[in-house]
């Protein structure tokens, strides 16, 4: 690449993260009444403000916290430490998304795809909405992106100079995920054991496995270890057990039925007194109770489990394609012109999801690691998150699923056939 045009693309990329940045804070300024808070950011602040008063990780009864994991609470104690607010949580956010989008653009030169190609990745990544709606709020999701995203960028780094330092980089920063987001549990436990098959073939050092296990034990066996002596229950989170039976069952419930998910919660909090009124639960653990609460939510969706695997379908659909119209419609009222956003925005995730499903069945023999991290990571964060079917999961993997498309798509110059194209037609008028 020559002088000239690498300065091209350095001010090009220089002036999508300014655009970002500035539509963001736009963004974040003209909607601030409906955003920095939400149901969740009580049980996180809760959190890093009692650890600030030196009460430990405790919730906001001051029992030990074993529901949230360490990663975003400890995020807030430190801008908390400095002195912010939860408005400069959602500030530092904004940056972190703006270090994300430069991420993206970087994993994508890393992979050797084109500079050109690359700007039109991060372009493309302006129009995700749902970034700039989460950004906004005091809880894990953009956080939770940003360091998964990171861990992509190592993984590319050590793909591209093979240095064992940008490998374990990726698995502390990918375990570090963890610590934010429990849903990731099983997927690294999953990473052990395929460097585990790697090092068998010999395309990896011993010592990747050794790292990989040592890191995965001590953030998710150290965490779980943790609440066990301070709950009772060996877990990395209760989060699980408490949404098998207040949201999992009670959706499930209301739509076999036929009742509202608030009362299908009752009746489920009914049948947990009654089944449980026997046991001396005033001195259990939250983390006991939940456990209980988990029995009750599994029961039930064994009994329906045909129609839970619908609602799970039904929930991924709206995972991956959902256009946030409660927020849209609060913001904008529903009008024409906001069901015109809401079809624009859903043909805009269709279009990435067709191009990296295509880029898979074009190019599966030329895929790489990034690209099964990125198919593993990201069909794992939708398919764990589909009982739920909220839009706001998808913050995890669309992001990724647009740098893979074009990762796959690396070797393939579309500009150029377009080009070919129409020189075709200008010489057939001619």
């Amino acid at each position: 690449m020559s002088q000239s045009n690498k300065k091209r693309y350095t001010i090009a990329i220089i002036a999508i993260l300014a655009v970002y940045a500035l539509l963001l804070g736009v963004f974040t300024i003209v909607n601030y009444d409906h955003l920095i808070t939400t149901v969740d950011t009580e049980s996180y602040t809760c959190v890093a403000e009692n650890m600030l008063a030196g009460k430990g990780f405790a919730d906001s009864s001051g029992e030990a916290d074993g529901y949230r994991t360490p990663g975003y609470p400890l995020f807030l104690m430190a801008v908390f430490a400095l002195g912010g607010n939860l408005t400069a949580v959602v500030v530092v956010q904004l940056l972190l998304a703006v270090a994300t989008l430069y991420l993206v653009y970087r994993i994508c030169l890393i992979m050797n795809v084109r500079p050109v190609y690359s700007l039109i990745c991060a372009g493309l990544y302006l129009l995700d909405i749902s970034l700039y709606i989460y950004t906004g709020f005091a809880i894990s999701d953009s956080f939770f992106y940003f360091v998964l995203v990171l861990s992509a960028y190592f993984l590319a780094r050590f793909i591209k100079n093979k240095s064992f330092w940008s490998f374990l980089i990726f698995v502390a920063v990918l375990n570090f995920a963890l610590a934010t987001r429990p849903i990731l549990m099983y997927y690294n436990g999953l990473v052990c054991l395929f460097v585990l098959v790697l090092c068998i073939l010999k395309k990896l050092p011993l010592k990747a496995l050794f790292a990989t296990v040592l890191i995965f034990a001590v953030v998710f066996g150290g965490w779980s270890f943790r609440n066990y002596c301070r709950t009772g229950v060996f877990e990395m989170s209760n989060v699980r057990n408490h949404n098998l039976m207040y949201f999992d069952s009670a959706v499930l419930r209301s739509e076999v039925e036929g009742i509202a998910v608030s009362e299908a919660r009752a009746r489920f909090e009914q049948e947990y007194e009654e089944r449980y009124a026997d046991r001396d639960l005033d001195n259990m653990s939250l983390s006991e109770r939940r456990v209980l609460e988990g029995e009750i939510g599994n029961e039930y969706i064994k009994a329906h489990f045909g129609a839970y695997l619908v609602q799970n379908i039904k929930g991924l659909f709206n995972t991956m394609f959902g256009p946030n119209r409660e927020f849209l419609n609060t913001v904008m009222g529903s009008t024409p012109v906001t069901r015109a956003v809401e079809l624009l925005y859903m043909a805009y995730l269709g279009i990435v999801y067709v191009l990296y499903v295509l880029g898979w069945i074009l190019n599966l023999k030329k895929a790489n690691w990034l690209d099964l991290f990125i198919l593993t990571v990201s069909g794992y964060c939708a398919a764990a998150s589909a009982s739920l079917g909220y839009a706001r999961f998808r913050v995890a993997f669309f992001g990724l699923l647009l740098v893979g498309a074009f990762v796959l798509w690396k070797d393939s110059d579309i500009l150029e056939r377009i080009k070919g194209l129409f020189k075709g037609k200008k010489k057939k008028v001619s």
